[in-house]
């Protein structure tokens, strides 16, 4: 991997952690985000491109929904497999307990993880 695809990587994975960060402070006794900002910070340095990987995977047939900001993605969001980052966090039964400006700030973020992940996976 060349120095700059280490540094998206990287990049992107601190930019999750970011997302969950928030998510932890507007719901700090939900287990489900606390155990997978755990699992993202672990495997994010032991192989981070995997985080990368996963998240894309979720997230790929969902870009229409994403970039259009349609909260359908959010809400119909349910954990499917052992891998699914947004899956684990619920969102579908939180969403509404979210700030507009939460909101704003998930979608922002979502919409450049997505970005940046299909740009580390040349998709």
């Amino acid at each position: 991997m060349s120095s700059a695809s280490v540094m998206q990587v990287a990049a992107f994975n601190k930019h999750l952690l970011g997302v969950l960060d928030m998510l932890k402070r507007r719901f700090p006794e939900d287990r489900d985000i606390s155990f997978t900002h755990s699992q993202i910070d672990t495997a994010s340095r032991l192989t981070p491109r995997l985080t990368v990987v996963h998240f894309v995977k979720e997230v790929l047939p969902f870009s229409k929904q994403i970039d259009e900001k349609d909260e359908l993605f959010f809400l119909q969001m349910v954990k499917t497999d052992l891998d699914d980052v947004l899956g684990h966090l619920n969102l579908n039964h939180k969403w509404s307990c979210l700030s507009d400006s939460d909101r704003k700030y998930l979608w922002k973020n979502i919409q450049n993880l997505t970005k940046l992940g299909k740009k580390i996976l040349c998709l």
